[in-house]
């Protein structure tokens, strides 16, 4: 099984990883970790086949700009971080081998929020569930575990 993590704080990032990695056996060894929205859009530009079973999106993520030959707008990046999350989840729905990928958005933004930048941006909703940030990533091993079940 094949997990992508976008997560841009190491420590919470870390703790994603070992929650799932020991929850869920089949993972071990698995997980993608990208940090930045422009990291995810380095790694869906890749030529290697991404076929993972789930992605976990923190869409609370900032734009790397290190490096970048493809710097958003001013604009763009004026929007902030949780435009910046919702651009990877853009990213993830018009690729092809994850445009059907469930997404588990787990973040600390409220539900309602998230849901109205999916509704103006027309991102389908279909296969992607939100799952609040608490103080135990114990909810989200739960969750990946029933999509690998299913």
């Amino acid at each position: 099984m094949k997990a992508l993590i976008i997560e841009d704080d190491h420590w919470f990032g870390r703790l994603i990883v070992e929650a799932l990695e020991s929850g869920i056996p089949a993972l071990r060894g698995g997980i993608h970790v990208v940090k930045s929205e422009k990291a995810c859009r380095d790694h869906f530009q890749s030529n290697e086949r991404l076929d993972y079973q789930v992605i976990v999106l923190d869409v609370m993520v900032q734009w790397d700009m290190a490096g970048s030959a493809s710097v958003p707008s001013a604009d763009a990046r004026a929007e902030g971080y949780f435009p910046a999350g919702l651009r990877c989840l853009e990213v993830i729905r018009h690729h092809k081998y994850t445009s059907n990928t469930p997404v588990i958005i787990y973040s600390a933004r409220e539900k309602e929020a998230i849901l109205q930048g999916i509704g103006q941006r027309k991102i389908p909703i279909t296969g992607i569930q939100i799952l609040s940030k608490s103080g135990s990533p114990e909810p989200l091993v739960e969750l990946v575990r029933q999509l690998e079940r299913s």
